[in-house]
């Protein structure tokens, strides 16, 4: 759906505003498949990436053609109030477009999401998944909302392109929101105790819990690389995301681990203890 959204609303060389770090897919969408100019608002880990809202001055964004937001931001975990976004939204004058991907939104509670209000903006569009908090990423369920460009993205848009077994899916999965507020506030507490269980590890400099099914673990400057860590965990089946990957920061040495069962949870405990001491005594020896 971004790709080709993208492909069809933006021109080349249009100016494109994102965030750093943010989900991987929108740099790449953007400066290589359209060849946009694409300029980065640098999130700090000093103030757990949070989005100055001083970055956001709409004197300022009127000068893009895309400002691209995703809240809460991945691979950091961090929510913007809405309230200011959609304030931003209203006061940018020009052409500027809002995308605003809300593909962790339930996890803080759908009131905050603003799909509801993207039809009656022009300028806005809200992109949506299925895949994360419904737990439906094999069936490929997307959507977005908007008031004018949604008519026309359908002209270019496949009857099959979400097949049949995706939809029903889908629709089964929203007849059922009771279970999935007890999937929200049970992914929270198991995300409290992987926190608690991680930052005590040797080698962690600190742990950001942030308000998705994830966390980011900063590991201290003497620790073994994220990258060196990442792959000794692969070997014990467990896949941590190397948070570098998602950031033009060279110096960022963390990692995005996603947080799943409380079992599940200690297997990947476990395993990145043995990652970080395995890699301190080889380099003590």
């Amino acid at each position: 759906m971004i790709f080709r959204a993208f492909t069809h609303l933006l021109p080349n060389e249009a100016r494109v505003l994102i965030l750093d770090p943010t989900y991987g897919e929108y740099a790449f969408a953007t400066d290589q498949l359209k060849s946009c100019r694409v300029d980065r608002i640098q999130l700090s880990a000093k103030n757990d990436y949070a989005v100055d809202p001083s970055s956001l001055d709409p004197s300022i964004l009127k000068s893009y053609d895309l400002v691209i937001l995703v809240n809460p931001n991945s691979p950091t975990g961090q929510f913007l109030d809405t309230e200011h976004i959609l304030n931003t939204i209203r006061a940018t004058k020009g052409s500027t477009l809002f995308w605003v991907d809300e593909t962790y939104i339930d996890y803080v509670g759908s009131s905050h999401s603003l799909e509801r209000v993207a039809p009656s903006l022009d300028n806005l569009i809200v992109c949506k998944t299925m895949s994360k908090c419904y737990a439906l990423s094999g069936a490929r369920v997307g959507y977005l909302t908007s008031a004018q460009r949604a008519s026309q993205l359908k002209l270019v848009t496949p009857p099959w392109v979400v097949g049949h077994i995706g939809q029903i899916a889908g629709i089964q999965a929203l007849k059922d929101p009771e279970y999935y507020e007890r999937m929200y506030a049970q992914t929270a507490e198991n995300r409290h105790e992987l926190v608690a269980l991680i930052q005590s590890l040797p080698g962690v400099e600190s742990v950001l819990e942030g308000v998705a099914n994830f966390i980011v673990v900063h590991l201290e400057a003497a620790a073994p690389s994220a990258e060196t860590i990442a792959s000794r965990c692969r070997k014990e089946g467990v896949f941590l995301r190397e948070f570098g990957n998602m950031t033009l920061h060279e110096e960022t040495q963390a990692l995005r681990i996603a947080v799943r069962s409380k079992e599940e949870n200690l297997h990947v405990y476990e395993a990145l203890r043995q990652a970080i001491l395995e890699k301190i005594e080889t380099c003590r020896t």
